[in-house]
């Protein structure tokens, strides 16, 4: 039996989500509900800006989708792009690493809208359910098509906060904000190559401004809408989350003690979510031990140059530890309360102890 090689394969996309990827919304949902796969504000403010500039003027005609998909793709190549190339590594929270590399220059609109510049499944699609109202924070209206969706007032003040902000300088000469910007990249007329410390500082993940910070904070206090029913109704998930986390983060200046958070949100009413909570991470210790072992299986086809049998993959020292770390994590999440596992991931973590015939 051999390790196989990619062209082996009838699709050529890297994919590790490995058949998990609805087990990992489960348990994003169990944690935060309507959050989707969020984990900075910037995630809502990219896609509520597609669908803000796709009503321009000059943007009749392309989808918000389109749109949303480029802004993106710029925010996270400027982020790429200004990072020493030392640094980027797989901890990098970027997403299109390998096709920023391939066209690194490559900074026009119509080339960074299409998912060969950047990547098949972006953040946007992660978080479109949770931009509506029925079962997310309320930034949309409309079905769960991002295309079809309108924004509501809430998401019209993200848009802006983003797009519109003052508290920033623009790009280029003056001070033009950053929707003025787009606009003009979408037409050809701006090259963002040249402004890429600006683009970054306007539209990186980690530098949301106040105004946006302020207004996500205030949708996620809100209560879950009753139609949600992914973790069971429960009203106040998100809010007696966030007061839990801010008593944590006083206490010990952070919000890393999670056995800590656990501990406030059992006394709180919240015992049901912090069972939730414990599976979760069992289950992302599990996914993120799988995505180890992956890599240096992958290191050592790519060392080879060709296939190599299941028995010599076996051998290799750095290969056993790291299968043997999976099995741990798949036994530890199985040994979890049934209740609180995904069937995926109860067959995914079953599987891991199963011998290779």
């Amino acid at each position: 039996m051999f390790v196989p090689l990619p062209e082996d394969f009838a699709v050529r996309r890297a994919d590790l989500t490995l058949g998990l990827r609805s087990a990992s919304l489960f348990y994003q949902e169990l944690a935060v509900p309507g959050i989707g796969g969020a984990w900075c504000v910037r995630h809502f403010s990219w896609p509520v800006a597609g669908i803000s500039l796709s009503r321009e003027p000059n943007c009749a005609g392309i989808r918000p989708m389109t749109v949303a998909h480029a802004v993106e793709a710029l925010a996270n190549k400027a982020e790429w792009s200004w990072t020493p190339e030392s640094k980027r590594t797989v901890d990098l929270a970027v997403l299109g690493k390998r096709a920023f590399a391939r066209e690194p220059d490559e900074w026009r609109y119509k080339r960074l809208r299409e998912r060969e510049c950047y990547v098949q499944a972006t953040y946007r699609q992660t978080v479109t359910r949770s931009l509506t109202e029925d079962i997310g924070l309320g930034f949309a209206r409309g079905s769960g098509r991002f295309n079809a969706m309108e924004l509501s007032e809430a998401g019209q003040d993200l848009a802006e906060a983003f797009l519109d902000s003052k508290e920033q300088k623009g790009m280029g000469m003056g001070t033009p904000t950053l929707r003025h910007n787009l606009l003009k990249w979408i037409d050809g007329r701006f090259d963002p190559g040249g402004y890429v410390p600006d683009i970054r500082k306007r539209m990186g993940y980690r530098k949301a401004t106040k105004a946006e910070k302020i207004i996500v904070r205030e949708r996620l206090l809100s209560l879950v809408p009753p139609t949600h029913g992914a973790a069971g109704y429960d009203a106040k998930r998100r809010i007696r989350l966030a007061q839990c986390l801010d008593k944590v983060a006083r206490r010990i200046g952070n919000w890393d003690d999670v056995p800590r958070l656990l501990v406030e949100l059992r006394i709180h009413g919240g015992e049901r979510h912090a069972e939730e909570i414990e599976t979760a991470m069992r289950f992302d210790e599990m996914k993120m031990a799988a995505v180890g072992f992956l890599a240096r299986i992958a290191e050592l086809v790519d060392r080879a140059g060709t296939r190599i049998s299941c028995e010599a993959a076996a051998r290799d020292g750095k290969a056993k530890k790291l299968c043997g770390a999976l099995r741990h994590r798949a036994q530890a999440f199985l040994e979890r309360p049934p209740l609180t596992r995904h069937p995926a991931a109860d067959t995914f973590a079953a599987g891991c102890g199963e011998d290779v015939a």
